[in-house]
């Protein structure tokens, strides 16, 4: 399999099962912490993509996106980043939120799509940017990110290849309890900031008993989208329906 970017950049047919094999073999060896994991997934795992930097970030209750370790980025880039939130437009914001991988190829569109962006210290020497949420004991309020020197264009495969590696990332940091957000309470917390501002919406009024009709009159939406945002939250909370979904909801006092 090749890996072909905008600027010719080819991978001299590595295919990339032996990549992903000689970062479950460092993980075994090693028992690497998050910065080494990343020290490697630069200078290994996705050098033939040109990478020069990776973090990784977690979700706090607050909203708050805190970078957990890193690998490349000075410690001034870093320190901008420190305090930026899940509601901004930011690609690691729309990581999370999806639940999907952000593939930013381009540093003009990077602005052009993500204009907050413009408040952040970047590093000038990426073109491409990804952020994906990884998943850490089934709660994804992780994500990694991940910058690459060239302008390199997603593909089947190659996304494939990213949740493959960020699997094995995820793996190991659950054995870290550093990592893992302590309560049950603030977990479910952190997973609400995931909502957008209409689901917060929606899930408030599902927690005052109100049916779908009656939240789509009242936020006048029509019935077929409330009952698609109702489903997006029951997915988010991991709650079985919608009884499930209010006690869960209730449990953080968010009633």
């Amino acid at each position: 399999m090749k890996i072909q970017s905008e600027d010719g950049l080819m991978a001299n047919d590595q295919p990339l099962i032996p990549l992903i094999i000689d970062f479950v073999e460092f993980l075994k060896r090693e028992n690497p912490n998050l910065d080494q994991m990343c020290q490697f997934s630069v200078i290994r795992t996705f050098g033939l993509l040109k990478a020069t930097s990776m973090f990784a970030a977690k979700l706090e209750p607050t909203g708050i996106i805190r970078p957990m370790g890193q690998y490349g980025f000075s410690k001034e880039i870093m320190k901008s980043w420190d305090s930026s939130h899940v509601d901004e437009e930011i690609p690691t914001g729309d990581a999370l939120k999806t639940n999907n991988i952000v593939w930013v190829a381009d540093k003009e569109q990077w602005l052009r799509d993500y204009p907050h962006l413009a408040k952040y210290s970047l590093e000038m020497t990426a073109n491409t940017f990804i952020a994906w949420p990884i998943t850490i004991r089934g709660a994804y309020m992780s994500v990694l990110g991940l910058c690459l020197a060239s302008d390199v264009r997603p593909s089947p495969d190659l996304i494939s290849f990213f949740e493959t590696i960020g699997g094995l990332i995820a793996l190991q940091l659950s054995q870290q309890a550093s990592t893992i957000i302590e309560t049950e309470s603030d977990r479910i917390t952190a997973l609400v900031n995931l909502f957008t501002r209409r689901q917060r919406e929606v899930l408030a009024l599902v927690s005052e008993g109100l049916t779908n009709p009656q939240i789509a009159k009242e936020l006048g939406f029509s019935e077929s989208t409330i009952r698609q945002e109702t489903m997006r939250i029951y997915e988010i909370l991991g709650a079985s329906g919608r009884a499930d979904a209010i006690k869960i909801f209730r449990s953080i006092g968010q009633n």
